[in-house]
């Protein structure tokens, strides 16, 4: 709650009490769940949505959502993130990096798990709205970027190394965006509908 109401000492801090706790009660029933259609096992493949926010704190906000996706609508939310980032990012795309690459893992180690019980291998799809970090992984490098920090290019080197390549998605449609910022009732429903 620190994070959205910080000047416990203001006059304005119980009207923003009274804002939070509104929000709270009216998006209560608000719920990640599993959709599962008929689709065969191995038609499912590993989808993963990353977001940071880069607020010019010691350490910034990041998010992601990794699920397990198919066609036909099947949407199984496997893991979803919510944290300060571990280190101060010195940039933008910094912070993207180094939360894409935690989201990454994740997707890495679900696809495993899966092929453990198929015979094919899982696609694995990421989806990040900072086009920075988006071409920076798929070229090699990004002017745009700028200075990562080290974690930042821990990260980095990890998704060029595993050939994770995500595509833009609009930052409209970013689902992790639910785990970074916050956003009127009607844009949560929006994000969450398809699960």
């Amino acid at each position: 709650m620190a994070r959205f109401v910080d000047r416990w000492d203001d006059d304005w801090c119980p009207a923003e009490l009274h804002h939070q706790m509104g929000y709270w009660w009216a998006t209560q029933d608000y719920k990640l769940q599993m959709v599962a259609q008929q689709e065969m096992w191995e038609d499912l493949y590993v989808e993963g949505y990353s977001d940071a926010q880069y607020d010019h704190h010691p350490r910034s906000h990041g998010g992601h959502l990794a699920s397990i996706v198919g066609h036909a609508g099947t949407r199984l939310p496997q893991e979803w993130e919510s944290k300060l980032q571990g280190s101060t990012g010195m940039n933008s795309g910094d912070t993207e990096s180094i939360q894409w690459g935690r989201c990454a893992r994740t997707l890495v180690k679900l696809a495993a798990m899966m092929e453990r019980t198929r015979a094919t291998r899982v696609q694995i799809v990421g989806k990040v709205d900072n086009d920075a970090l988006r071409l920076a992984v798929e070229r090699g490098s990004s002017n745009r970027l700028g200075i990562l920090s080290r974690q930042g290019d821990v990260s980095f080197k990890f998704l060029k190394e595993a050939g994770l390549i995500p595509i833009r998605v609009d930052t409209g449609d970013n689902v992790a965006d639910i785990f970074t910022k916050i956003m009127g009732r009607l844009k949560l429903a929006y994000l969450i509908a398809p699960y």
